[in-house]
């Protein structure tokens, strides 16, 4: 239990610099693919090497090809 207490949140820091493991982790989330995916040696692999330099290649939305949103357009209150 203290060994995924410890996974988690690094899965959580490393799917946001990698598209794999990003893309991997929302199919879980959204009960597309299996919890057993985010075990998987090749995704343990690609968590614990992590990306060394802590900037996004891709977003993951697009890869996934969902919408990209424009976040600072979208939280403005006094939208047109």
């Amino acid at each position: 239990m203290r060994l995924l207490n410890a996974y988690l949140p690094r899965l959580h820091r490393v799917a946001t610099l990698d598209t794999v493991v990003g893309g991997t982790f929302l199919k879980v989330a959204n009960f597309l693919g299996p919890p057993q995916a985010l075990l998987s040696p090749g995704m343990l692999w690609r968590v614990w090497r992590g990306r060394r330099t802590g900037t996004p290649t891709a977003s993951v939305a697009s890869t996934l090809g969902g919408p990209q949103l424009d976040v600072a357009r979208n939280a403005s209150p006094d939208r047109a």
